[in-house]
């Protein structure tokens, strides 16, 4: 799962947060950084399952994930990820994505795009 931010109109680059605490999980199995690794797997989980339901329904992207479970989830999660890691507790908007990695077709990505959020201010 990656996710970036609009600041006063400008886009950020993508973060991929598992990247940040997936070394610190293998070496530390049980420190803070193993558990940021879980609750960043839990949330990619869960927006995909999400992605899997939407696709069984009629609503459009804009309609269907605002409401949904797994992309509020994912939303509140790269929220707090901003406001603990990054020092920007003020956002305009963010985008999250997945990319999914079939080793067995040959390692070829599928990136499945959500519609971009904006917070409550």
């Amino acid at each position: 799962m990656e996710f970036r931010y609009a600041h006063e109109g400008k886009w950020g680059g993508w973060i991929h947060p598992e990247e940040i605490s997936e070394e610190a999980h293998f070496t530390w199995r049980m420190g803070p950084r193993s558990k940021l690794y879980h609750v960043n797997q839990g949330a990619a989980f869960h927006l995909w399952q999400e992605q899997d339901r939407f696709e069984h329904q009629e609503k459009s992207a804009s309609v269907y994930f605002p409401r949904s479970m797994g992309y509020g989830l994912a939303m509140h999660y790269a929220e707090e990820f901003a406001y603990h890691f990054m020092g920007e507790p003020e956002i305009d908007s963010l985008q999250v994505k997945l990319i999914l990695l079939d080793p067995k077709a040959s390692d070829r990505e599928q990136v499945l795009e959500f519609p971009t959020y904006m917070p409550e201010k």
